[in-house]
């Protein structure tokens, strides 16, 4: 019998090793890094990798590589499932069944550093306020912090995590919360998600 394992050495079935074979085959390529340089990383993770795209891809060879040199305690293979969920190769229920399945901690986003806390009516970060929000001028951005905090602020959280929000409220509320953010800032993608500016 054929065993698999991570680069970690956590053992995993051959249907995982396939899964995760093919979404490696499909994050490959100047094109799916482009997506990635543009549209998933912040200011902030882009200057770690000197600010230049072309330079990026001559180093790291990659979207996976790229990840990975930014986030750089994500395992390869967690890293190969991130950059395709972020890019939309993948929906969330497939994303939680593989990061299990390579015996990884789901709640344990991969990005490592500081975390938003929300206490209800003051946003803060790295102890700093950056927000506070009047509950009655913007109970719809109460909504969406209050699911991020009870979720221990993974980078992206569903839209059923924010069930009264139609899609249009969400942009409209993303919209609202983003003014005024200079340390991190929302953005609708399959879901909300935050980042470091």
């Amino acid at each position: 019998m054929v065993e698999f394992a991570t680069s970690a050495g956590a053992r995993i079935t051959e249907d995982t090793a396939r899964q995760l074979k093919y979404y490696s085959d499909c994050t490959q390529g100047a094109f799916v890094a482009g997506r990635l340089w543009r549209d998933v990383l912040s200011d902030e993770d882009r200057l770690k990798l000197t600010n230049d795209f072309g330079a990026a891809i001559r180093q790291w060879g990659g979207a996976v590589e790229i990840y990975r040199h930014v986030n750089s305690r994500v395992s390869r293979e967690r890293a190969i499932i991130e950059v395709a969920h972020e890019l939309g190769m993948m929906q969330a229920p497939q994303h939680a069944r593989l990061v299990r399945a390579i015996g990884e901690n789901l709640e344990v986003a991969p990005q490592f550093g500081a975390r938003p806390h929300w206490n209800g009516v003051t946003l803060t970060f790295q102890g700093e306020t950056i927000r506070e929000v009047r509950a009655a001028r913007a109970s719809n951005i109460a909504v969406i912090l209050d699911a991020f905090e009870s979720l221990a602020w993974p980078e992206r959280i569903d839209l059923s995590d924010v069930p009264d929000l139609s899609p249009w409220k969400v942009h409209q509320t993303v919209y609202d919360l983003n003014r005024g953010l200079k340390v991190i800032f929302f953005r609708v993608s399959r879901g909300i998600l935050w980042r470091r500016r």
